[in-house]
């Protein structure tokens, strides 16, 4: 999931993380906040572009149904991980616990196909 990696690298580095944050051992770890149900399937679309950018990418017959997305679904994932550490509260270590989460529900669910005509919707709604 190459491309997934890419989408966050920017967003998620531990480099953006304070060195005094990445090594305090006493600090307790925060309690994860529970995302609504909007937040969820934003999450789940900007996965879901990812594995299709990815599809596309490889020249999988299964990112043919899909209109390409690289660009547009790094874009929208980006402003989705900001705007949920902005609602949530949540840092980028528990955004990644979040994510890892989710992915291994889109991925273990095989449900890419399931949500990419809603996500498709988002997309063109969110005007990227």
């Amino acid at each position: 999931m190459r491309t997934l990696a890419i989408f966050a690298a920017p967003l998620l580095a531990a480099s953006a993380i304070p060195a005094a944050a990445q090594d305090d051992a006493w600090a307790a770890p925060l309690p994860e906040p529970a995302l609504d149900l909007q937040q969820t399937m934003a999450m789940r679309c900007s996965i879901a572009f990812a594995l299709v950018a990815d599809w596309q990418e490889a020249g999988e017959a299964a990112g043919e149904a899909y209109p390409p997305i690289e660009d547009r679904g790094r874009e929208y994932f980006v402003r989705t991980m900001v705007r949920l550490m902005d609602e949530t509260g949540l840092t980028r270590d528990q955004l990644r616990a979040v994510l890892d989460r989710e992915i291994e529900q889109v991925r273990g669910g095989d449900m890419t196909d399931e949500i990419m005509p809603a996500c498709l919707v988002a997309l063109d709604v969110s005007g990227l």
